[in-house]
Formats: structure tokens, sequence, C-alpha cells
């Protein structure tokens, strides 16, 4: 009987061990996503709160090791995913090509404002000509 007991033990416990090693590197591929493996430094700032408090317009700034970055927008409260209006983040070569075409920037930013005239944002604005510079800083402000 203390055989057969130590026996399953040792298999129950080889089966731990096994499963945990097999997982430990599909952990790790979910939790380290390619920002934080790039050195990407990230921070989201709050910008206004909408007239009920229901919702909250954020800034999302990102600026890679090499140079350049990303803005985005996202309403915390809304089905609105994030909106990135401007990514020159450099491919290594010094140099900081934009990815987000002006007229895409344009329409990001009007969807953007449909959603917070929607949700109630009185004291935001929006500045679309920025989406013709090269830096994009200030597309959308509140006192």
């Amino acid at each position: 009987m203390q055989m057969a007991l130590s026996r399953y033990f040792d298999r129950g416990l080889r089966a731990r061990v096994t499963t945990a090693l097999c997982l430990a590197p599909l952990l790790v591929a979910l939790t380290a996503g390619p920002v934080r493996a790039m050195g990407v430094r990230e921070t989201s700032t709050s910008l206004a709160k909408s007239t009920d408090g229901k919702s909250e317009l954020f800034e999302d700034d990102a600026s890679g090791p090499e140079g350049g970055g990303s803005i985005a927008f996202h309403v915390t409260g809304d089905e609105l995913r994030k909106l990135v209006i401007s990514s020159d983040f450099s491919p290594g070569d010094g140099s900081r090509p934009q990815s987000v075409p002006a007229d895409l920037c344009r329409a990001r930013l009007g969807e953007l404002k449909a959603v917070c005239d929607r949700r109630g944002f009185s004291s935001v604005s929006f500045h679309p000509d920025v989406c013709s510079r090269p830096s994009r800083v200030g597309a959308v402000t509140s006192p």
C-alpha cells in the first residue's frame, strides 16, 4: 500500500512540475508584450471628466528608446477603443517616420470629438490643424 501511494505521489508531483514548466513560457509571453520588450515608456494623463462624472478622457503617450513615440486618446465608460493620432517611433536608423497620415489623424480626432460631445465633455478643445505638423502635441486640450 505504501509503495502504491509513493508511486502515485511521485507521478502527481512529476505531472505538476511538468505542467508548471510548460506553462511558464506561456505566462511570460502573455505578460511581456512587445512594448515592454522594446523599453517603451508609457504615460496616461487625465485631460477631462464628463459633466456627469461617469466618463473620463485620457491622453496616452509613449516614447521609444531610440526616439519617436505615439499619442493616443481613450474615453472610459465608452466602447471607444484607443485612438492613435500620431506614431513616429524610430525603426532604429535615426529616422522618425510618421505612420499615421494627416487625414487619418483628423478623422480620429473627429471620432473622438463625437464621443466627447455625446458624453458631455464641455471643457475639451480639438485642434485638427495639428495633424498637418510633424509633432502632433496639443491636438486635444483642456484647461
